[in-house]
């Protein structure tokens, strides 16, 4: 949905992102990471790489079919990358 949203570039995905890190869905903001600018993504990688159950997280929200993204498989390589 979101890749073929006409006002995509216009969202602020890193207010997006802190607002469910403060809601404690961490894995709606690792999703949302793929959006951001590769040059802004370095402020969040210590707080993901912390997160042990991510990737088990992500693994659910694809299952229901939430993460229906080009790029999903990226999110997935990322925290394996950060968690390992």
């Amino acid at each position: 949905m979101l890749q073929s949203c006409p006002v995509i570039q216009s969202l602020s995905y890193e207010k997006i992102m802190q607002s469910c890190i403060n809601l404690g869905k961490h894995e709606f903001a690792a999703l949302l990471l793929q959006y951001v600018p590769d040059e802004r993504r370095e402020r969040f990688y210590e707080f993901f790489s912390s997160k042990t159950n991510l990737f088990r997280d992500l693994e659910k929200l694809e299952k229901r079919g939430l993460c229906g993204t080009k790029k999903v498989s990226y999110c997935f390589s990322y925290v394996d990358q950060i968690i390992s």
